[in-house]
């Protein structure tokens, strides 16, 4: 190898280790959209089931590498530490001209089961990541038992839970119970555009 083409080689090393665009990137949930503070305003638990086609997902006892292993493609990711931590799958959805991203996460309290589910309606021109590939057309439609997911019109949501917490165009919903001695806490959020869900996150953390 010469001289010249040594020092190319070099220079391109240089730029996929520093350059953000020649980097892998991570497709990570959504930021939480809801209130860090919370009053409970719903005495209805919220849901703790969710459906892919016939697969269903039960949050705190579904674990991330058993779903793996049952869908045959995806990856686990990983992003920050401590009580901060957070592990997900995610996967990419289309349906005739609509595309959105489904991310099913296990917090640090979690300990790899299931606890948070997070969708996004996304362009169609978006692109399907490596890190969250389309999801196979046997495990559709999504969404959660009680029927509320991605499109679902507002007035169906207060129909099935009730009047939430309103932020501007956040929708807030909190459960707070106990099963036996522990304590449960539930959480729905969502975001709507011209009437309709267009974001969500909902969650089951049961603690002493």
């Amino acid at each position: 190898m010469n001289k010249q083409k040594l020092m190319c080689l070099l220079a391109l090393m240089v730029i996929l280790k520093i350059c953000p665009a020649f980097a892998d990137t991570i497709t990570a949930p959504p930021n939480w959209l809801g209130t860090k503070e919370f009053e409970t305003n719903t005495q209805k638990h919220i849901t703790s089931k969710f459906r892919m086609g016939r697969l269903e997902i039960t949050l705190e006892e579904s674990g991330l590498d058993d779903v793996l292993q049952k869908i045959g493609v995806g990856t686990i990711s990983h992003q920050g530490d401590a009580g901060d931590a957070l592990a997900w799958i995610c996967y990419t959805v289309t349906i005739g001209e609509k595309r959105e991203r489904v991310w099913l996460g296990s917090s640090e309290m979690g300990g790899g089961t299931i606890t948070q589910i997070d969708g996004l309606r996304i362009d169609k021109k978006e692109p399907v990541p490596k890190d969250c590939p389309a999801l196979p057309m046997k495990y559709l439609p999504i969404g959660f038992e009680n029927g509320i997911w991605i499109g679902t019109v507002k007035t169906e949501i207060t129909r099935k839970l009730g009047l939430p917490q309103k932020n501007n165009d956040i929708w807030q919903y909190w459960y707070k119970g106990k099963f036996a001695e522990f304590d449960v806490s539930e959480a729905l959020v969502a975001r709507t555009n011209g009437g309709k869900v267009v974001e969500i996150t909902v969650y089951k953390i049961t603690s002493n």
